[in-house]
């Protein structure tokens, strides 16, 4: 809607396709993986990005321009997606086939058409499509685990082996992987294994300020207070936007003024 209305008033807009980015959804408690776009705009001799997500905690890759047919694709998959999280599985199929007839080869629309089949009880179109998926793009870790997912549900046990070795094998070189399975250690109070697993994705992808941030909390929560003020200090060095950076410096400060250790923080 911006984009169109920009050109409209006639500034020099473009949609922006940002990748894979892990957003934070408060109300549900839970982090998505999902394929995201925002706005570019020229003025003059600058472009400006706008972005009106405000849960995203990190993302994958830079904008990059796409078509307005590919944008096409990201608004029905997303809009399909948040049909098939309130129970509508006939409205998502409508949006998730509209996504593909506007882009057959869009991998996320593939991967969302392969948990609705899965979850309509359609196990053979569930693994057609998740398969179609797959061979597009090997190593997107939400197809690879969709995939273990069916061939479990659905018996097969030599076929889930196969994928979980190879999502394996991808969770180990991808940061944004290690960041989940780091909050997964987090959640469960294992906080040498979160550590671990934050370290792995900053490794990995050093540039992330909520990488840093989860460290910190790890840290702290393990009673390690002066190693968490250290990467909060290179999360506020790294936050994107001015909030951001605001907040972690506030988080700092609380951190230089702390008397006690994580593990006093925890019990209260």
């Amino acid at each position: 809607m911006f984009v169109a209305l920009a050109r409209a008033a006639g500034l020099e807009a473009r949609v922006q396709e940002v990748g894979e980015v892990l957003a934070w959804y408060r109300d549900a408690g839970v982090i998505y993986g999902a394929s995201h776009v925002n706005a570019g705009v020229r003025a003059g001799l600058r472009r400006y990005t706008l972005d009106v997500e405000h849960n995203i905690l990190a993302m994958r890759d830079r904008p990059r321009a796409i078509g307005d047919i590919r944008a096409l694709a990201h608004f029905r998959n997303n809009r399909g997606a948040e049909l098939m999280a309130a129970g509508d599985l006939e409205g998502a199929r409508a949006q998730l086939e509209a996504a593909l007839e506007a882009d057959p080869e869009f991998v996320p629309a593939l991967n969302n058409l392969g948990v609705l089949e899965q979850r309509a009880g359609n196990l053979d179109a569930s693994a057609a499509a998740l398969r179609a998926a797959w061979r597009l793009q090997p190593a997107h870790t939400a197809t690879l685990s969709n995939l273990v997912n069916l061939y479990q549900r659905s018996g097969q046990a030599e076929l889930a082996a196969d994928f979980v070795a190879r999502l394996e094998q991808v969770r180990r070189s991808d940061p944004f992987a290690q960041f989940v399975l780091a909050l997964g250690c987090e959640e469960a109070g294992n906080y040498a294994c979160a550590v671990t697993h934050y370290r792995n994705a900053i490794r990995l992808h050093g540039g992330q300020h909520a990488f840093h941030f989860g460290l910190a909390r790890a840290y702290f929560l393990s009673g390690h207070p002066d190693l968490a003020r250290r990467e909060m200090a290179r999360a506020a060095k790294l936050g994107d936007t001015d909030r951001v950076r605001a907040m972690y410096r506030r988080k700092l400060e609380h951190l230089e003024h702390w008397p006690g250790n994580g593990h006093a923080l925890h019990a209260r």
